[in-house]
Order: C-alpha cells, then structure tokens, then sequence
C-alpha cells in the first residue's frame, strides 16, 4: 500500500523522465539505522579493479547519523583502496563546514572522491558530477526525490537511479 489518502497528497507532473538514465527500484531487507548495510553491498564488488573502477555517486539519506554511518561502513569496505590522496567516500551535510563540502565538491570533479553520502543540505541549488544517485532513505515529498535524481548523469552520458524502499510500501 503507497498510503495514499484522499485529499491527502497531491498530483505532480515534473519532468523526470530521462532517456540518459536507468531507472531502478530495490526493497530495503535490511535496516538502514545501524553500522552495517548489506543491502549496498554490491557497490564494492569483489573484484573491484581499484577506486576508478567506482561510479562517481550520491547517495541520498535523510539523516546526519545514517550518512556518518555509512561513511564509516564504505570507508571499512573500500579501505584496501584509500590513501591520504584517494579519501574516496565522503559525507556531505549540514553540520560539515562549508569549506570541506566545497572542497569534497572539488575533489569529485577530480576524481579523487568516488562516492559522496548527502542529506538534503545538497539537494537544491548545488551541481555534483556524478553518474549515479542512490536514494536509500525516501525523502519526505517527491520533489526532494526529482532533485535527487537530477543530480545523475547530468552531462548527458548516462547513469543510474536507484531507490531503496522499506517492504511496507
């Protein structure tokens, strides 16, 4: 069941709908509020070539304490891959300064960070090169989700959406 409600929600029409991008949905099977998350297992595979083998890549989350949860977790499997140079997995939310969210900004540009974790202090108004968007946690309203997903592959060349849902919905 969605939860929809009468005259609870309303019907937006947004162009979302990319030719450029791969649209896919997955069930959450496992908790997201811990320090472990199999679910996402499969962007370290087992046979990851080294960090430019990694998609550029959002990750969306709607809370400080799942990014840092995360960072921590990607950092663990990608550590045979990380150097003072390579940091490659980084948070992205309010409580970071802003000089080290322009500088991860900077950084992804050059390919030195593979995968940044965000709330919606990146949501509007910032451009990040990536070519993938995870949304692991589902924000509030679809808006937030449609900027989310405009953040992938925004040069044109192709990449995914993939959002996580709870088996509830």
């Amino acid at each position: 069941m969605l939860g929809f409600q009468p005259g609870r929600f309303h019907d937006v029409s947004l162009p979302i709908d990319r030719q450029d991008l791969i649209y896919g949905a997955r069930i959450l099977k496992h908790s997201i509020h811990g320090t472990e998350f199999p679910d996402l297992v499969w962007l370290v595979p087992d046979n990851l070539a080294g960090p430019e083998s990694i998609h550029p890549t959002l990750i969306a989350v709607n809370t400080i304490a799942i990014a840092n949860a995360l960072v921590k977790w990607l950092c663990t499997q990608l550590k045979a891959f990380i150097t003072p140079e390579h940091g490659l997995v980084f948070p992205f939310h309010s409580i970071i300064p802003q000089e080290e969210c322009i500088q991860t900004l900077l950084e992804l540009e050059q390919g030195l960070v593979r995968i940044v974790i965000a709330t919606t202090a990146a949501n509007v108004g910032l451009d990040m090169e990536v070519k993938d968007v995870i949304i692991l946690d589902l924000p509030a309203d679809f808006e937030s989700m449609t900027q989310w997903n405009g953040q992938a592959s925004q040069d044109g060349s192709g990449g995914r959406v993939v959002i996580y849902a709870p088996d509830e919905i």
